[in-house]
């Protein structure tokens, strides 16, 4: 039946041709109608119709045709010139300006006296037309100068003199995604995806949206359209490829910036995002070279400087990243990432009255709102007096580490009854904090509060602005109760071993090692007692060869359990985890294993930490190869055990 209907559709097609070539229009508008009934979406077919209406000057069936037509494929220049003549002929001169010049940007040959023609109506038509397109035109060379403040000012004062056409509101929105204003970005996107048909910028745009907020399927479904049925794109391409990265597949993320590079080699962008995926996999110094380049073509942009800065911070060059970072802030000082990786580069080195302070710019950050939006309950500013005896939620955020490290500062509200969202599984962790401390589920579950305060705004309100000022960095959490391991040997040294940290960390490459790796230390005559949570099929048959390396900590289902059996133990070996926070909130020794540049909390070329007295550090000289941090782990552990 396929092949039938295709056939019957060719041959109608194929006659109305014939006729269209004759100048016979009535004859072949049939013909073309009879294809599309067996063949309703063909794009050839659909074009052929909509011409022969117009020449017959059919324009209502015309437009009929051209929407469906859009609606198949939003990318073909001359169907949005044909819908944009139709507005012509109705004097819709602000409909005709917004498809014509659609037409225009998917292909710069097609349709331009068509567009000029329209804008001479319109001015004709409209006293203040030429004053709107001289405000636009402002706002345009705002723009390409990245001055989106400016040329958002510019596209609104347009707006407010009369301009309701689409093109304008396309660039209203392009603005507040640049400035990541995403509340009124999702207002007018809303608006305009309620269009009969949707422009290819308005696909782009909805992509960036979805991206910024982190919702990367719909972002991904939204490019592929355009992909699918537009023209090459640099910025579309360069997106998908961003796209990639963010999943961790960064050698098809490389080479879809690779090949950016070599269409569009004076375009900086390719080679700042391939900078930054070699960076996320560890490639310091192929990063450094890559985003150098870049930088060599553009020296203004923030988010290239503050990508350099970041690799600097990994390459242990600190006043290069410090200077870096200072000129990325400097050339956007309300941009919230910006502002919160300089607050972890003032925190690793030290700086913490200026870092704390910094690092409340993470509360703005529109990609992680929902952080700190609690429904009813205002956001507490540290600088606000807090009335006396009233009742407070200490609201979550981040990861489970956070929560152990920072949890602290929930004791300092002695006296005070305080709601503590607490991540499910660690409720009798949070109860050893003192018995006006209430654990509950989400701000729904909290009671009467006044405000709520996230949790890592508390150094700063406690005034942490140096070392000597973290508090209970000898302790403040403890177990239920210790879990005994029920060893047959009692007298060995038990070490409970994590190697993997999280899989949803964006830089879980820092934060893991090859359980393979550890083979020299699992063959110390230890007793081992495996903390790690989710061990996969291949790692239990490697550890089954060890005798000494006991399973039964797998059974851990919440980190109160983990608690308990991290007390039976003389020491925990973990790499920068979650269950390393536990460890040292419950002043167990700890040996943390980590990159030579750490994490923030671990400062900077430090064997000891200001926030758990219990911890050691060992850090590892060669990010891609373990094999001297390992040794040296073991040989430390021959020494504490007298092996």
């Amino acid at each position: 039946m396929e092949e039938f209907s295709k056939s019957v559709a060719l041959d109608a097609f194929l006659s109305g041709n014939k006729f269209f070539q004759a100048k016979n229009y009535l004859l072949a508008e049939n013909c073309y109608q009879r294809s599309l009934e067996y063949l309703p979406e063909n794009s050839s077919t659909l074009d052929n119709l909509i011409s022969v209406l117009l020449i017959q000057e059919k324009f209502r069936d015309a437009y009929s045709y051209i929407l469906k037509r859009l609606r198949i494929n939003p990318f073909s220049a001359s169907t949005w010139h044909n819908k944009g003549l139709i507005h012509l002929k109705e004097q819709n001169f602000v409909k005709a300006l917004d498809c014509l010049e659609t037409a225009l940007q998917l292909d710069p040959s097609f349709g331009l006296d068509a567009f000029n023609l329209g804008l001479a109506e319109l001015e004709k038509s409209d006293t203040q037309a030429k004053l709107r397109h001289e405000v636009i035109q402002s706002g345009d060379a705002f723009f390409v100068q990245n001055r989106f403040v400016d040329a958002l000012s510019s596209y609104s004062h347009s707006s407010s003199l009369g301009d309701h056409s689409r093109t304008t509101q396309l660039k209203i929105l392009s603005c507040h995604l640049n400035l990541k204003r995403l509340e009124p970005a999702e207002k007018l996107a809303k608006e305009l995806l309620q269009a009969e048909c949707i422009e290819p910028q308005l696909i782009f745009l909805a992509a960036i949206f979805y991206f910024q907020l982190g919702r990367h399927e719909e972002c991904k479904r939204y490019l592929d359209s355009y992909v699918t049925n537009g023209p090459p794109n640099y910025e579309v391409t360069l997106m998908l490829g961003i796209l990639e990265g963010e999943a961790k597949n960064f050698e098809v993320a490389e080479d879809i910036f690779s090949d950016l590079i070599r269409s569009e080699p004076g375009d900086y962008r390719a080679l700042m995002h391939l900078g930054v995926s070699h960076h996320r996999r560890g490639s310091y110094k192929d990063a450094q070279q890559y985003l150098v380049k870049a930088y060599e073509l553009n020296q203004s942009t923030p988010a290239l400087l503050m990508n350099i800065a970041l690799v600097f911070d990994d390459l242990d060059e600190v006043d290069e990243a410090k200077r870096y970072a200072e000129l990325a802030v400097q050339g956007d000082a309300d941009n919230p990432l910006i502002r919160t990786n300089l607050a972890q580069m003032l925190l690793k080195n030290g700086e913490y009255e200026r870092g704390w302070a910094e690092y409340e710019w993470r509360v703005k950050d529109p990609a992680k709102s929902n952080r700190y939006v609690r429904k009813n309950i205002p956001l507490w500013s540290q600088f606000d007096a807090l009335p006396e005896g009233a009742p407070l939620l200490v609201s979550r955020e981040q990861g489970f580490g956070d929560f152990f490290q920072f949890c602290r500062y929930i004791k300092m509200f002695e006296g005070r009854e305080i709601f503590v969202e607490v991540p499910s599984g660690c409720e009798q962790l949070i109860k050893s904090l003192g018995s006006n401390f209430v654990p509950v589920k989400d701000s729904a579950s909290a009671g009467r509060v006044i405000a709520h305060v996230p949790l890592l705004s508390l150094p700063l309100f406690f005034v942490s602005n140096s070392e000597s000022t973290i508090p209970y960095a000898s302790g403040y959490l403890k177990a239920a109760k210790c879990f005994n391991p029920g060893s047959q040997r009692r007298s060995s040294y038990r070490v409970g071993l994590v190697w993997r940290g999280g899989k949803g960390s964006k830089w879980q490459l820092n934060r893991s090692i090859e359980l393979a790796n550890f083979q020299k230390i699992l063959e110390l005559d230890i007793e081992f007692h495996v903390l790690q949570i989710d061990v996969t099929a291949e790692e239990l048959i490697f550890l089954s060869q060890f005798s000494n390396v006991h399973l039964d900590s797998i059974a851990s289902k919440t980190f109160d359990e983990t608690a308990q059996r991290i007390e039976g133990m003389d020491l925990v070996l973990t790499v920068d985890t979650a269950v390393a926070h536990l460890a040292g909130a419950l002043g167990k020794p700890t040996w943390i294993l980590l990159p030579r540049v750490a994490d923030y909390r671990w400062l900077r070329n430090r064997e000891d930490s200001p926030w758990y007295e219990s911890v050691r550090l060992f850090r590892n000289g060669d990010y891609l190869d373990t094999s001297a941090l390992l040794q040296s782990v073991s040989d430390e552990l021959r020494n504490v055990t007298n092996e």
